[in-house]
């Protein structure tokens, strides 16, 4: 997505948990402490990079490890 001209990334998405019925569903990953807080201003939930990095990095070590398994599986049979 890109902004208007003269619109910030950090404004669009503050905008764009406004228009939400839901913020509370709604996740801002984010470093950046002034955005979080924005975020959480609205009732957003708000992560790290960092930690939603490790979330992902473990959950597709999670799905490598299925899809070997399934191979394995499929082999036997």
């Amino acid at each position: 997505l890109y902004t208007d001209e003269g619109e910030s990334a950090d404004d669009f998405i503050i905008e764009e948990l406004k228009r939400s019925s839901h913020p509370s569903s709604e996740t801002v990953v984010t470093s950046d402490k002034k955005l979080a807080w924005r975020a959480r201003r609205q009732r957003a939930h708000t992560e790290s990079i960092e930690h939603f990095f490790a979330w992902l990095t473990k959950s597709y070590k999670k799905k490598l490890k299925g899809i070997k398994k399934e191979k394995k599986v499929q082999a036997a049979a």
